[in-house]
C-alpha cells in the first residue's frame, strides 16, 4: 500500500500555497508518529506557514483508509487520531492568525465545537471591520451539512449580509 501525504486539509493548504497565497496552516499532527515528519516536510516544500501546527503528545496522525471497489465506488475510512485533539482552546491560542486573514477554510474532520469557535472568531473579527469599512470575507467549509452548522453559531444569521459564503458539497 501507499503512505502519502495528505488529507482534506493539507491538500487546500499545499494547493493554496502553491498558488503563491500566503498560507498557514492550524492542526495537530501526532507525536508518536514518523508521519508528522512527512506532512512537516511536505507542507514546508509547498510553502506553508507551519509554525503553530502542534505535536499532540500521546496521539498518532489522523488517517484514512480509501477503497475502490469493482464499481468504482470509493469507501473511505477515517481515523481522526491527533485531529481530535483540535480544541477551542487550541483555536483561542492562535485567534490572532484567524483574525489576520482573509480567508478561512475548515474542515469536518474535528470537533464540531472546534470549527464552530473558529467559525464564529472569524466572522465576528472580520465583521466589525466590514462594518468600519474592511473587505467582505469568504469562509469556506469543505462538508456537507454546512447551514445546519452555521445556523448553530449565535447571532451568525445577522452576519449573512456582509459574509461572501461559498459552501462546497461533495459529490
Amino acid at each position: 500500500f501507499l503512505v502519502a501525504a495528505g488529507g482534506k486539509g493539507a491538500n487546500q493548504a499545499v494547493a493554496s500555497a502553491r498558488l503563491w497565497a500566503k498560507t498557514a496552516l492550524l492542526t495537530k499532527l501526532g507525536g508518536e508518529d514518523r508521519n508528522s515528519f512527512l506532512l512537516t516536510d511536505s507542507f514546508r516544500a509547498a510553502g506553508v506557514d507551519i509554525s503553530r501546527v502542534a505535536l499532540e503528545p500521546g496521539a498518532y496522525c489522523g488517517c484514512a483508509l480509501i477503497m475502490v471497489d469493482r464499481q468504482a465506488r470509493n469507501i473511505i475510512g477515517i481515523v481522526p487520531n491527533a485531529n481530535a485533539g483540535i480544541s477551542v482552546a487550541y483555536i483561542e491560542e492562535n485567534r490572532s492568525l484567524i483574525e489576520a486573514s482573509q480567508v478561512l477554510v475548515v474542515e469536518f474532520g474535528v470537533p464540531m465545537p472546534t470549527v464552530e469557535h473558529a467559525v464564529a472568531a472569524f466572522a465576528g473579527y472580520l465583521l466589525a471591520q466590514a462594518l468600519g469599512g474592511g473587505s467582505v470575507v469568504t469562509i469556506v467549509c469543505m462538508a456537507l451539512g454546512l447551514a445546519a452548522t452555521m445556523v448553530k453559531i449565535q447571532g451568525l444569521a445577522l452576519y449573512r449580509n456582509f459574509l461572501r459564503w461559498k459552501p462546497c458539497s461533495l459529490p
